[in-house]
């Protein structure tokens, strides 16, 4: 799952996102300092992920959750630098793109949102899109 670039044309980029991620990354338009004000007063809304999500934390993904963890131990600044990324500008043509690109979605993702997917999907040649009915971000 993937984020398209923030001034995908044609694109309603916040369309789909859970409310927190979605004030985030409004956040991280804003600026630094604006996010880190967004994350430092944020808390874990598991509203971001679907049922399956949360099955898959606790079972075959359950790793994930340490790693995840220890990714905050020195602080917000990784995901200020993630998250700024996020919205920065790719420099990049897509069309210009001749690698192989496999596109893999679940179409219930509310922390990348599958419209993402499918505007990606339209601009880089030979994309294969593989949408998952039913499955979230996990």
């Amino acid at each position: 799952a993937a984020l398209a670039p923030i001034r995908a044309e044609g694109l309603d980029w916040f369309a789909g996102m859970h409310a927190g991620g979605e004030r985030e990354l409004r956040a991280a338009v804003a600026g630094r300092e604006a996010l880190k004000a967004e994350l430092g007063a944020s808390v874990f809304d598991p509203a971001m992920f679907t049922d399956g999500d949360l099955r898959a934390l606790e079972t075959d993904w359950a790793w994930l959750n340490g790693v995840a963890g220890r990714g905050l131990d020195a602080g917000i600044g990784g995901m200020v630098d993630d998250d700024l990324a996020l919205v920065a500008d790719w420099g990049v043509d897509l069309a210009a793109v001749t690698a192989p690109v496999i596109l893999l979605h679940g179409d219930a993702d509310r922390i990348a949102p599958v419209a993402h997917a499918r505007w990606l999907a339209d601009r880089v040649p030979d994309a294969d899109l593989v949408i998952r009915p039913g499955d979230g971000h996990i």
